[in-house]
């Protein structure tokens, strides 16, 4: 995977990802691989080959510097802060790897039934009823079987989620920008309807899960007025981008207690604020950005990426390219 007889520097921004970095040495021995803090990125990307950009912007400021850049890569599906037709004009390919292909689909669907179990039976708060041996054996929580769980999203990761929710006995609802009625059928839904009928969900929905990745229309697409529509005691579940809730509508209906809890994999800022209000709510489940993040998903996002780069290195368009028209401007 040799570039005439220098070698390929692929640069990943942001240093909170770590294991990206394992993963790429594993698979990739031949390719010079670095971390670096997204304020470094300017700096240092005219070096750069290929730009994995994990959460950093990318635009027409980084592309000016990037002499040599041919690839960037994403770890995974999001590509919200990537400028790609300014990428097109610089001649880079930009690409990502689908979560059904990844299985990382399959790992965010595990971490939402984790989220919404611990949700749902108050884990939070158990552990320290377990610390202070009191109360022992007091009803706690609730069950989710015959509650109805409401999709903002039918992608891989809905359709991964569905299956696991019809199996804990849940009943399953969904919008999606373009339903597919077959998938009524194929994944039990109780029915499925496009954007124009997310108050109808909400209205209906026990626990909501976001399954949609941030763009110009989901941006804040819960807001104080969609929150206020789920019934009171609902839970809600996000592992995909922070923005697209409205975080201080989000506060404020937990404050007020309309809300029965809240699980995030995802922050408006990442790493969030440690003294971030949010996260002093007893009933908020948070990780640290690791729904999708299991070995199953991580190797085989590994052995995409070193492809893609091997693939565009020669001349080719990478897997999963969303800008195939940088083909005809890809730099030599």
């Amino acid at each position: 995977m040799q570039q005439s007889d220098q070698t390929i520097r692929l640069l990943i921004a942001g240093t909170q990802f770590e294991s990206v970095h394992h993963y790429l040495k594993a698979f990739i021995p031949d390719v010079s691989v670095e971390m670096i803090d997204v304020d470094q990125l300017k700096e240092c990307v005219h070096e750069a080959d290929v730009l994995i950009p994990s959460m950093a912007s990318i635009g027409e400021s980084i592309f000016a510097r990037a002499v040599r850049l041919r690839l960037i890569q994403q770890w995974g599906v999001g590509l919200d802060n990537v400028e790609i037709e300014a990428a097109s004009r610089h001649g880079i390919a930009v690409a990502n790897v689908p979560s059904i292909e990844s299985k990382s689909a399959h790992s965010v669907a595990e971490w939402c039934i984790m989220a919404s179990i611990s949700l749902s039976r108050r884990f939070p708060e158990i552990q320290q009823y377990v610390r202070d041996a009191f109360p022992w054996g007091a009803p706690l929580g609730r069950t989710m079987e015959g509650r109805t769980a409401g999709l903002i999203g039918f992608g891989g990761v809905g359709q991964s989620l569905c299956r696991r929710l019809t199996a804990l006995g849940m009943h399953v609802i969904s919008v999606t920008r373009h339903p597919d009625h077959a998938n009524k059928e194929d994944f039990g839904l109780k029915w499925i309807g496009d954007m124009s009928q997310l108050s109808r969900l909400l209205m209906l929905s026990d626990y909501l899960f976001i399954c949609v990745p941030l763009n110009d229309g989901t941006l804040n697409l819960i807001g104080e007025k969609e929150l206020s529509m789920l019934p009171r005691g609902a839970f809600l579940i996000n592992p995909c981008r922070g923005p697209i809730i409205e975080r201080d509508a989000l506060i404020d209906s937990l404050d007020k207690g309309h809300l029965g809890g809240v699980a995030l994999d995802v922050f408006w800022k990442e790493p969030p604020d440690p003294n971030d209000p949010i996260l002093d709510h007893f009933n908020v489940v948070a990780t640290p950005h690791i729904a999708g993040v299991t070995d199953t998903a991580y190797e085989k996002i590994a052995t995409t990426v070193a492809e893609n780069i091997r693939r565009t290195m020669s001349g080719k368009l990478p897997l999963n390219c969303v800008n195939p028209q940088a083909l005809s401007r890809l730099k030599r």
